[in-house]
């Protein structure tokens, strides 16, 4: 007999608030979905429940709690990994706490002046508790399908140009993502590090990346504090050129060369991504792409702590080679190479007396002054109004890099401009 529905509801309230931990337990789960399925419900809210605790209550009826109670009992002890100086992630699976793998890279960024860190331990905390973004909002199929594929058909004529390259690329890095353990590597293994550095630098370059760099992971820049999108602590930064006279196609890419200035970009470098991984798993050697169109892995930090890059008054990384016309892609690897180190290009003190890009945002993006963010003195660009001018008000926009001195003139003819009593780190 069905019960009544008040008796229903009493029943869930009680069993519900009975223990303050109990609420949260996978077995409370279920007790709820069966009560509701008892009492017949409404049918959309049952398909709802259902659902939600399906995988909870198979894993239950299976037998199978205990086991997963006792795979990750290690994790709720967290003061051994505190004092160990691990991170610390939640873990939405099991509602429980688990440690990050070491971060080795947080030397690299935390010795860098350039950070020019004030507290670290706010800046420790602050990425734990909050980790940094993802993929942007804007980013995903209403973006590709709605904004970029038009883009393409009025710069290159055609409307697949590039994206079907860029959408297949992202698509296999993730599946490699889920099986990362089970790609094969070669069997041999180059053990000499300084020769397999050399010869992942110069494959790098051979696939068109003119700007290499290696150094450790850290792991306060992954996008969301998801460790697996870098299943390895080496990383290998790849910086790809945008055509200097497609960028000067801005504010109408495509109008003389039928190229989209950074679409392109992001394909050859996804693919080129993907080529470096399998010639490192050649080596010898597991690895694992990041595509340049990724999100997850923040390039730029990696870039800086690589000592290929400075960061510029806009957050884009400016470069010796390329100045801020460039996109990088990564690959994460097993090799425990040695890491290259951060440089002072002196980038700082240009960019504070420049701020052409500041003052040309069509949107007012970029600030003016450095405001303390995450423990740290920085420029946070506002990703919100710069998306915003990209889709489709000032068509994919780019002043920034178009109106940088280094852009335009090189990077020694924008340095010569700067006093030489401020230039203090040039050889």
């Amino acid at each position: 007999m069905k019960q009544p529905r008040k008796e229903v509801i009493d029943q869930l309230i009680k069993t519900k608030t009975s223990d303050k931990w109990v609420k949260r337990d996978l077995e409370t789960m279920a007790v709820l979905t069966e009560i509701i399925e008892a009492a017949e419900v409404d049918t959309e809210l049952h398909e709802t429940l259902k659902r939600e605790y399906e995988p909870y209550l198979r894993s239950i009826k299976a037998g199978t709690m205990d086991l997963w109670r006792e795979k990750y009992k290690s994790m709720v002890n967290v003061e051994k990994y505190w004092k160990k100086g691990y991170m610390l992630r939640w873990d939405k699976e099991t509602c429980l706490c688990k440690p990050s793998p070491i971060n080795e890279g947080k030397e690299f960024t935390d010795n860098n002046h350039m950070y020019n860190i004030l507290d670290q331990e706010e800046m420790d905390v602050s990425y734990e508790f909050e980790p940094i973004w993802g993929e942007p909002d804007a980013w995903g199929p209403n973006f590709m399908v709605g904004y970029i594929m038009p883009k393409m058909e009025v710069s290159t004529g055609d409307f697949y140009s590039y994206v079907v390259r860029i959408i297949r690329d992202k698509i296999g890095m993730q599946q490699e993502e889920m099986a990362e353990h089970e790609i094969p590597a070669s069997p041999e293994k180059e053990m000499d590090m300084v020769k397999l550095k050399a010869e992942i630098k110069e494959k790098a370059h051979e696939l068109g990346f003119g700007v290499v760099g290696f150094t450790k992971v850290d792991r306060r820049f992954l996008g969301n504090g998801d460790d697996e999108v870098a299943p390895y602590q080496n990383i290998v930064i790849l910086g790809m050129e945008m055509d200097h006279e497609e960028v000067e196609e801005i504010p109408n890419p495509g109008i003389e060369t039928g190229e989209q200035f950074v679409m392109k970009i992001y394909a050859n470098a996804g693919e080129g991504s993907h080529e470096l991984a399998e010639f490192i798993r050649s080596k010898g050697w597991k690895a694992h792409p990041r595509v340049s169109l990724d999100g997850e892995v923040k390039f730029a930090h990696h870039a800086v702590n690589a000592g290929v890059a400075n960061f510029g008054t806009c957050a884009n990384t400016i470069t010796k080679e390329y100045g801020p016309r460039l996109r990088y892609a990564a690959v994460v690897f097993e090799a425990d190479v040695e890491p290259d180190t951060p440089k002072d290009f002196n980038v700082e003190e240009f960019c504070s007396r420049c701020r052409m890009c500041q003052k040309s945002c069509p949107t007012k993006a970029i600030p003016k002054e450095a405001i303390r963010i995450r423990g740290a003195m920085r420029r946070r660009l506002n990703d919100k109004k710069c998306f915003a001018s990209m889709i489709g008000l000032h068509n994919d926009c780019g002043f920034c890099i178009k109106v940088c001195p280094i852009h335009k003139f090189g990077f020694d003819k924008a340095m010569d401009a700067i006093p030489s009593y401020y230039s203090y780190n040039l050889d």
